[in-house]
């Protein structure tokens, strides 16, 4: 009996530890910088305003979609972006893209490695299509995968960052604000269920193993 509850809370550690490292706790990062591209109608901003970003990531292992060769897409979290006196909430999740050896000629992207982001703020009129993406300078070095990224390699492609706010009226891109952000700190994170949940049974099996050790001892 001691050898069976003994190996029992074995198993449970070794799934605890794996949930710990497969379960990653999402991030809210934040970052600001100043709207120095400014197209027509500059999306009702003007140049030199400042801005300021909240993104909130999760880098646990999820299933995303092939768009194409070295181009995967993800579902991720939320995107809020203050500028002048706006407050732009995109939708509750967004849409990250991933590049490892990218290439667009028409671009000018060649082997490229970076994180897209982009999610939508809806109005009576239209909607503000707010982006940012992150770049390794072109170079290819930072990513290995199509896999999501870690909050590491994050924050390391974060050094070429920008941002663009863009407006839609009637389906017709009216104008758009963008500039480079600096600083990619995370500001809050949001603790995995499982992990506690693992705690918890760790604990309880660890109480059933001394109970079952001192009833054998008076037998």
């Amino acid at each position: 009996m001691r050898k069976s509850w003994k190996a029992l809370l074995l198993a449970t550690a070794v799934i605890a530890l794996s949930a710990t490292s497969a379960f990653a706790t999402p991030v809210t990062y934040q970052f600001s910088g100043r709207l120095t591209d400014i197209r027509n109608s500059g999306a009702g901003f003007n140049f030199g305003e400042l801005f300021t970003a909240k993104f909130t990531y999760d880098d646990s292992p999820t299933v995303g979609a092939l768009i194409e060769p070295g181009r995967m897409v993800f579902s991720s979290g939320p995107l809020v972006v203050q500028a002048g006196n706006s407050t732009l909430a995109g939708t509750a999740t967004s849409e990250l893209q991933i590049f490892n050896d990218w290439t667009n000629n028409y671009s000018g992207y060649h082997n490229a490695d970076g994180v897209f982001v982009s999610s939508y703020a809806h109005d009576a009129y239209g909607f503000t299509l707010l982006q940012f993406d992150l770049w390794d300078n072109y170079n290819g070095r930072k990513l290995n995968s199509l896999d999501l990224p870690t909050q590491a390699q994050l924050v390391d492609l974060a050094s070429n960052g920008r941002i663009f706010i863009r407006r839609f009226d009637n389906g017709i891109e009216t104008g758009m604000a963008g500039g480079y952000f600096s600083g990619f700190s995370p500001v809050s994170s949001v603790p995995e269920p499982i992990q506690a949940w693992m705690l918890i049974v760790g604990l309880l099996v660890t109480f059933v193993l001394r109970r079952s050790q001192k009833s054998g001892a008076k037998h």
